[in-house]
């Protein structure tokens, strides 16, 4: 396979990747968020975990970190203890 052909391939296979991931989310429930709601989403989450873990657990994390390992990491681990 060329460059060309690669290049191709993976156009392909990222469209049916954001399909796949586009039916999937419908089948969760998912709303049709724009980029920037979803951005804004993530800054007021980050915002109210710090505020969480100040008081029950520890900031010491990235603000780019994966929402689930914060939540589990940083905050439940210390609720669990």
């Amino acid at each position: 396979m060329d460059e060309r052909e690669e290049a191709a391939y993976m156009r392909g296979r990222k469209a049916v990747l954001g399909e796949m991931l586009g039916t999937a989310l419908r089948g969760l429930g998912g709303q049709n968020l724009s980029r920037e709601d979803l951005l804004k989403e993530r800054a007021d989450a980050i915002a109210a975990l710090r505020n969480i873990c100040d008081d029950h657990g520890d900031n010491d994390w990235s603000d780019g970190l994966y929402l689930s390992d914060i939540i589990s990491k940083h905050l439940g681990d210390y609720l669990d203890s």
